[in-house]
């Protein structure tokens, strides 16, 4: 299981792995001046906080109850990872069943109070986190190339890597099909991607 902490962008969403790369921070929805994302997707982390998981918080006992963030959001998805993310904060677990009562829906949109949230490897940061804190980035390029096909595969990955070079952001692109493909230093150097 990885000690990395993870932000997943979601649906092959290459123009937001761009922005982010961009600017040189993930950003809470609050924080972004421009292209925001959809918020009806977002239930737990309000406008200030960003969500992330972290594996190592999970357990096989609690994945009989509680869903994770990793299998939905990272595996398999364009992510960053990082080694370390100040001022994580712990959601309180609740079941997927929890967020249709009325009481839960009031609090789980709101940026007061206690974070909420039925996946058992889901944190959150406030705000931003500084991409001089990544190090790597995940690109499920197999996954893209059956889904839409090798051509956008190739051309995206080599606009990946070209947009980081620009902004001399020298990290890992790691092939997220795969699981686990983070989960060690050892996977890391077998699943990254060359230019």
């Amino acid at each position: 299981m990885s000690d990395y902490i993870f932000h997943g962008v979601k649906f092959f969403d290459f123009e937001r792995l761009h922005q982010i790369i961009e600017t040189g921070f993930v950003l809470s929805r609050k924080m972004m001046t421009e292209n925001k994302p959809d918020d009806t997707y977002n239930l737990f982390n309000g406008t200030e906080y960003i969500s992330l998981s972290m594996p190592s918080q999970g357990s096989p006992r609690l994945g009989r109850i509680f869903k994770s963030a990793y299998d939905r959001y990272v595996f398999g998805n364009l992510c960053f990872i990082f080694d370390d993310v100040p001022n994580l904060v712990y959601p309180i677990l609740i079941t997927d069943e929890d967020i249709y009562l009325e009481e839960y829906r009031k609090i789980l949109r709101t940026d007061e109070g206690e974070r909420y949230s039925y996946f058992m490897d889901e944190v959150m940061t406030k705000d931003r986190i500084p991409l001089s804190r990544c190090v790597g980035i995940g690109f499920p390029k197999e996954l893209i190339a059956k889904r839409i096909d090798e051509g956008t595969a190739d051309k995206e990955l080599k606009s990946l890597f070209e947009h980081l070079e620009s902004k001399n952001i020298k990290v890992p692109v790691i092939d997220s099909t795969y699981y686990g493909f983070a989960d060690t230093k050892e996977d890391i150097k077998k699943y990254t991607l060359k230019r």
